[in-house]
């Protein structure tokens, strides 16, 4: 794989921005609840990023369009390490307010960075060649997980040993900025071709859709609601029914890091080679079987196999965001893929706000087979395995190549069964080959 300038900046702004995430986003829910935040609080700061979501992509779009993708994500990026700056300093000049400027200040960091993303999706697809597009992508997704885990090390043993948590979360927030910033210094030094197209777009155009994106668009819409009316349950779930201790969680949270690393490099090689829609399927199966495996298995009796389940789960959401990504690229065009983009993250946000909601009423108020949380699991296993048939819609465009399912699957984990087949096949077919011979001699 041939490095060159601007896969290296793309590749350290990863690794940086990895270590910033941590340092800030990670961290500051933990800080709020230690400022003493209320459970209805914390309600509404996990629903701002969606929000943000709705509200920053379309016009990132238009921007996108009228300006250079590197100055707009540099500006829009710039901005949100500002804002992290003003909410170390909120503490000390407004303690009365300072949860309430948390959350204004939060929605304005989601809000800059969700800004520079249309432009940034355009940057990224122009950067990395298509022919190594999931290898070097999985390595890159690899060096971000090692990132993230010793980043998580470091804040675990950092928080821990202070004396005054507030300052200590401070200083952490001030050190992420320091990354933060050395990351859009990355970004800048990524030398990019295309220009701004200034075509003039109406409200319409934005959910105007059609061909390859419309069933990516479809199938992701379904996926997103089958996840996130189960997702922010896990953690309830563990925490709260089956009394895992936050140092046993925390420990899954690392295992799944540690198997998405095994993830990206194999499932970047395979997607070259095979295609990213096949191996998005074997992921996507993965991925859903997540809430299936908690709901059979996980019990405060049997809490230990929550090791080998975060396990499967990294390992199959390490595949499956790798993978949707370069799907993503795929299905939009390179002069519309801002508005693409757009339409994308925006309609997606829809269902993962909703969802919640409704899987939060479900637990509360029904019972069939299963009640509470549990039955949620049972349904988002359903709803996330049924859409694979949203899947099939969506073509490969990447490899010409076409091989089984099975086969792939068989290759991919290295399953006996099919190493033995095919050892048989080998065998068979040099016996006939020199009968073959032997008989037109």
């Amino acid at each position: 794989m041939i490095w060159n300038k601007n896969l290296n900046a793309y590749y350290y702004q990863g690794i940086y921005w990895a270590i910033f995430n941590i340092f800030t986003y990670m961290f500051l829910d933990a800080y709020a609840i230690h400022l003493g935040a209320s459970n209805f609080y914390m309600g509404i700061f996990g629903a701002l990023p969606f929000i943000a979501v709705f509200l920053a992509e379309i016009p990132g779009a238009l921007l996108g369009n009228l300006f250079d993708h590197r100055k707009i994500t540099v500006f829009a990026l710039v901005l949100n390490r500002f804002a992290w700056v003003v909410i170390i300093l909120s503490y000390y000049f407004f303690p009365n307010k300072i949860l309430l400027l948390i959350l204004i200040l939060y929605f304005s960091c989601e809000f800059s960075a969700l800004l520079s993303d249309p432009a940034w999706t355009e940057i990224v697809a122009e950067v990395i060649p298509k022919k190594i597009r999931g290898e070097y992508t999985g390595y890159r997704e690899r060096s971000i997980a090692i990132a993230k885990i010793i980043a998580i090390l470091v804040v675990g043993f950092f928080i821990e040993r202070i004396a005054s948590k507030t300052f200590g979360y401070n200083v952490l927030f001030s050190f992420g900025v320091i990354f933060g910033l050395i990351s859009v210094f990355y970004i800048w030094k990524i030398n990019i071709q295309q220009k701004p197209q200034h075509k003039t777009y109406t409200f319409k155009d934005f959910f105007d859709v059609g061909g390859q994106f419309k069933n990516f668009l479809g199938y992701s819409f379904y996926f997103a609601f089958a996840q996130m009316i189960a997702s922010p349950f896990f953690v309830v779930f563990l925490l709260k029914d089956m009394g895992v201790s936050l140092s046993f969680y925390s420990i899954s949270l690392t295992v799944e890091a540690i198997a998405s690393i095994f993830a990206a490099k194999r499932v970047g090689i395979f997607s070259d080679k095979y295609g990213d829609k096949l191996m998005h399927t074997i992921c996507l199966f993965g991925a859903s079987l997540t809430p299936l495996l908690y709901l059979l298995f996980v019990t405060p009796s049997t809490i230990w196999v929550l090791i080998p389940i975060s396990f499967i789960s990294g390992f199959a959401w390490g595949g499956y965001n790798l993978t949707k990504g370069n799907l993503l690229l795929d299905a939009t065009d390179e002069g519309d893929r801002e508005v693409s983009v757009a339409m994308y993250r925006t309609l997606t946000s829809i269902p993962m706000f909703i969802a919640p909601l409704i899987g939060g009423f479900i637990a509360d108020n029904f019972s069939f087979l299963f009640s509470g949380i549990p039955l949620i699991f049972a349904i988002s296993f359903i709803l996330r395995i049924s859409s694979v048939f949203f899947l099939l819609k969506i073509p490969e465009t990447r490899v010409d190549k076409r091989a089984r399912f099975g086969r792939v699957v068989g290759e991919f984990f290295h399953l006996p069964l099919h190493t033995l087949n095919h050892s048989l096949l080998r065998r068979h077919f040099v016996i006939a080959r020199k009968i073959f011979i032997k008989r037109n001699k």
